[in-house]
């Protein structure tokens, strides 16, 4: 009985209809739904990936490397420009300062 409950949840999903509907019409907790759904996403991208030759499936995990190799060159990029715009803030800070100091009616 789950099982079929299972595979009409997730026709229903393919054809479009909301997890919230879902529940509905099957009388299953919406984060039943959710886990179903989930599963089905999972199944789905396990499938697709067994179904690539060996190269496609070494290029496709370069390819993931990649990204990740790009977001951790962006994470140390933004570091930098981040202590950057700090030392910048100190510098224009200092100046306002020294301007201040030197003329009282500058920023009027």
């Amino acid at each position: 009985m789950k099982n079929e409950e299972k595979q009409k949840a997730q026709t229903l999903l393919q054809q479009g209809l909301k997890p919230k509907e879902v529940s509905s019409l099957l009388g299953v907790h919406i984060s039943t739904i959710y886990n179903w759904k989930k599963e089905m996403t999972q199944l789905s991208k396990n499938t697709q990936e067994q179904s690539l030759p060996k190269i496609e499936r070494t290029h496709s995990l370069k390819i993931e490397n990649e990204k990740e190799s790009e977001k951790e060159k962006l994470k140390r990029e933004n570091g930098i420009l981040k202590t950057k715009i700090k030392d910048l803030e100190e510098v224009i800070a200092d100046l306002i300062i020294k301007l201040k100091q030197s003329n009282d009616n500058w920023l009027k």
